[in-house]
């Protein structure tokens, strides 16, 4: 887009030099026009830049040598109104979440830890048995046959102050996993509204910019070229307008990305996939319009 939008303040440019009209160049016009041409130069050399390095980045990422490439981008679908409410994903969030979950089994881990501090106390009752299986002579020699044994012992805790520290102990660190698991609860939920404020905001952008902003500007653009071909306007409101849809045009992609990162936030806090139900497709008339030529 910023390519074609560049392409078209070459157009620009070049009428404002006087066109086909040698020698009749409108100074104020050409410098405003070379400007914004020359600006435009430098975003899709940055454009290129940041690519590569992204491009580089994912490489890393996959494992990839530098002489695999990457595919070019698609378009991705555009963002939908959003379904679901903040007290639905909250219950989401609270089923799937994947630091609750931890928390719950340190919950029951300290749970156990209690349960068997209360019965270290508890006296330990040993009991045992043994047989020897003895030849001729040893039988002769100790007047036993394969004599048997039984033993029996018992443990008495003796020291109760120990195990009542112990009690204490686990029943402390069960409060304090209660407590840490209302503190990630608490987090979830202030991160799930955050997420889901910047979701539905840059969703409400997108919309704001397709279905409004940028149809106005267009509809501005073509009325300034119309006035400008009947000599009624002058070429810096053709520059100032065509300015306006393209940075229209760039918050709306954006916001789209803006709405998608925001959605991977979002699964992050829910641990789970986020299902968004897909929007109306893209008529012809919404999609991004290559710009029109100005003719002198």
């Amino acid at each position: 887009m910023t390519g074609e939008i560049k392409k078209l303040y070459d157009r620009y440019a070049a009428l404002a030099a006087g066109g086909k009209s040698v020698a009749q160049p409108k100074l104020p016009e050409t410098f405003r026009a070379e400007s914004q041409r020359a600006q435009l130069g430098y975003d899709l050399v940055l454009l290129k830049e940041m690519r590569a390095t992204e491009a580089e980045r994912l490489r890393a990422m996959l494992g990839l040598t530098a002489r695999e490439g990457l595919g070019a981008t698609e378009d991705v679908a555009e963002p939908a109104e959003l379904a679901e409410t903040l007290e639905r994903l909250q219950e989401v969030a609270t089923a799937h979440n994947q630091e609750l979950a931890a928390a719950g089994v340190e919950i029951a881990r300290a749970q156990y830890d209690l349960k068997l501090a209360h019965r270290a106390a508890i006296p330990d009752l040993m009991l045992g048995a043994n047989y020897t299986r003895m030849d001729e002579k040893q039988r002769e020699m100790m007047g036993v046959n394969n004599p048997v044994g039984v033993t029996a012992g018992i443990t008495i805790p003796l020291w109760f102050p120990k195990y009542q520290a112990r009690i204490k102990e686990a029943g402390e660190m069960e409060q304090a996993a209660r407590s840490e698991e209302d503190a990630r609860r608490l987090k979830v939920r202030a991160d799930l509204a955050k997420a889901y404020f910047g979701l539905s905001n840059s969703s409400r952008l997108v919309r704001l910019y397709r279905e409004t902003l940028i149809p106005q500007a267009r509809q501005a653009l073509q009325s300034v070229e119309e006035l400008y071909r009947k000599n009624d306007a002058g070429l810096a409101g053709v520059l100032e307008t065509t300015a306006t849809v393209h940075n229209f045009e760039l918050a709306r992609l954006r916001a789209t990305a803006d709405f998608y990162q925001n959605v991977a936030r979002l699964e992050r806090v829910l641990g789970t996939a986020f299902q968004i139900k897909p929007s109306a497709p893209v008529l012809e008339d919404d999609k991004p319009a290559k710009p029109q030529e100005t003719q002198p």
